[in-house]
């Protein structure tokens, strides 16, 4: 699994912002924060690379977000053997 918190700063123009938060809201793998300012928290969990890529084609295409920043990211899990 693919977990990734982001913070997207949105556009000021208010129907470009409405829309990218809407279409945000319809993606099953993202949660989203309290809006502060233009700046958008994000929780983002995805079961592949696959589906990462594209869910960051759909944020990429989204005229209403101007920047990511990713500020966490952990890919799979880490397996610990004993005896190491």
């Amino acid at each position: 699994m693919i977990t990734i918190a982001v913070v997207l700063t949105l556009t000021s123009e208010r129907e470009e912002r409405q829309a990218a938060i809407k279409s945000l809201r319809e993606l099953s793998d993202v949660t989203l924060g309290r809006m502060v300012g233009n700046r958008l928290p994000v929780a983002i969990q995805t079961d592949s690379e696959r589906g990462d890529a594209d869910l960051w084609r759909q944020v990429r295409r989204s005229a209403g977000i101007l920047h990511a920043e990713v500020v966490f990211a952990e890919v799979g899990t880490w397996e610990v053997e004993s005896g190491c």
